[in-house]
């Protein structure tokens, strides 16, 4: 199933965009990724932390600079740390007050490791 994927991947001559499940591997797609303008990382429960994963490996390892949207159940309390990994799109779940959303990223002002998209100074 994946090769048959990857083949289709390679004809489209312009940027487009992928949706991974958690079951996916990043390392599968990584010679595509610099013709993919959009990743969509399913995050099928709020207790799946496979897309975290998923986000960490294309910013940190295979250094993908498009956009990560995490969709799916995605709630206000995951926010900051989705972000940490790379993700910078969110679609929030259905009932998901947008405001609180928003309070939810300047929530945590300190980490105490080190994030994808915000290293710790040494």
């Amino acid at each position: 199933e994946f090769e048959q994927r990857r083949v289709e991947l390679e004809k489209y001559p312009a940027e487009f965009g992928l949706e991974l499940q958690t079951s996916d591997s990043v390392e599968d797609y990584s010679c595509c990724l610099h013709r993919l303008g959009i990743i969509l990382l399913n995050f099928p429960n709020f207790a799946d932390g496979r897309g975290f994963s998923q986000a960490s490996l294309l910013r940190g390892r295979y250094g993908y600079r498009g956009n990560i949207r995490a969709v799916g159940d995605v709630q206000r309390d995951q926010l900051s740390f989705m972000r940490r990994c790379g993700i910078n799109q969110f679609l929030l779940k259905d009932g998901e007050s947008l405001q609180q959303a928003l309070q939810a990223f300047a929530e945590i002002e300190h980490s105490y490791q080190a994030g994808v998209l915000y290293p710790l100074a040494s």
